[in-house]
């Protein structure tokens, strides 16, 4: 049965308040290939061992409803404050880094109509691992990667109420009130098949439209 003190998914004033005021630094670049970032102060991350990731990987891109209560991953280190990149992306396609984040956004050629596009990248501030991508309500002709480092992630370490168990998916939410961004607890709308790399330290999964996004570590 799921724990409603888990998935209460109301938006404290405060991170609603940090949310509207935070100092956003971003670029605006046109690239045509090319990684574009820009940054807002954040800790340094602490390093961790390498975690065991036996539970919950998948590949392909498939994409199944979800509805349902998940733990997202969490920082070792959270961010002071939302890191934003905008970027200008050529059709062509290009790479959008996200600095202290350890996160980017690959577009792959030919992934929307026109000759380019500017998106948006917005890495929550705090622990919780979610992103807001923008514009929102795009559907992409061809799903772009999202790509997530676990280094400095509590993946392998994660504690999880009675009934949930370790899985690392990435997740699509609607909108963040649905999503307590303090506790990395809340209700995600799709559930995208995860793939693995670099020797289990890399988790990346297929963006096929935009809105916001969380890496869940735990799931019923």
């Amino acid at each position: 049965m799921r724990s409603l003190s888990n998935c209460n998914t109301t938006v404290p004033r405060r991170q609603t308040i940090t949310t509207l005021a935070a100092i956003i630094l971003s670029a605006v670049i046109v690239a045509c290939g090319d990684s574009t970032s820009a940054t807002a102060p954040a800790a340094s991350p602490a390093p961790i061992g390498r975690a065991s990731l036996d539970h919950g990987t998948g590949s392909g891109s498939s994409i199944r409803d979800s509805a349902d209560c998940v733990q997202a991953l969490l920082r070792l280190t959270p961010l002071a404050s939302p890191v934003v990149v905008t970027a200008v992306i050529s059709s062509n396609g290009g790479t959008i880094s996200v600095p202290g984040a350890d996160f980017e956004l690959q577009i792959p050629s030919g992934a929307f109509s026109g000759t380019s596009m500017t998106f948006t990248v917005t890495a929550y501030g705090g622990s919780t691992i979610a992103y807001d991508f923008q514009p929102h309500g795009v559907v992409f002709r061809k799903p772009l990667q999202a790509v997530q480092r676990l280094d400095h992630t509590n993946w392998g370490a994660q504690r999880l109420p009675n009934g949930y168990s370790p899985s690392l998916t990435g997740a699509y939410f609607s909108d963040t009130t649905k999503f307590n961004l303090q506790t990395g607890w809340g209700i995600v709308d799709e559930f995208m098949s995860t793939k693995l790399s670099d020797g289990g330290r890399t988790v990346s999964w297929d963006v096929p439209h935009f809105s916001g996004y969380i890496v869940a570590s735990g799931r019923r």
